[in-house]
């Protein structure tokens, strides 16, 4: 009979706690499920900011790209005028180098036999960038 009796208290104890518990547990389910349902929709709302910064990144990375092209064709013609320019803006004259000649001291002589230029373009060079001209010409005198 003692068997009987522990049956019994153990079904009137055992059964309503576990109701009870399973009554809990469905009580939190629509909780847990709202609560997933909002990180869903969080996660969701993220993805989409990153799929338009990607979108904007993606952009301006097509508008830097194409920029440096442009600035880059530009350099190169640029560069192509600037050495057309150095081959014939000269005509075979070292103007650009006999003044850097004569700002370090060269002479009348050095800057004929350096640069090829005529003694009257030296003499030009030199009294337009303040050097006296050779020894031949004597200071105080008009050039």
């Amino acid at each position: 009979m003692n068997e009987v009796w522990l049956m019994d208290v153990l079904r009137w104890l055992v059964v309503p706690l576990m109701l009870f518990f399973g009554l809990v547990l469905l009580l939190a389910i629509p909780a847990r499920i709202a609560s997933l349902r909002r990180e869903v929709q969080s996660l969701r709302e993220e993805l989409r900011h990153s799929k338009d910064t990607q979108r904007e990144t993606s952009t301006a990375m097509r508008t830097l790209r194409d920029r440096l092209t442009s600035t880059r064709a530009q350099l190169d013609s640029l560069a192509s005028s600037f050495d057309q320019l150095s081959l014939n803006g000269d005509s075979g004259h070292g103007y650009t180098q006999a003044i850097r000649l004569v700002e370090r001291g060269a002479t009348l002589d050095d800057l004929v036999a350096a640069c090829d230029l005529s003694t009257n373009e030296a003499r030009l060079i030199l009294d337009l960038h303040g050097r006296q001209a050779s020894a031949d010409t004597e200071p105080g005198t008009p050039r």
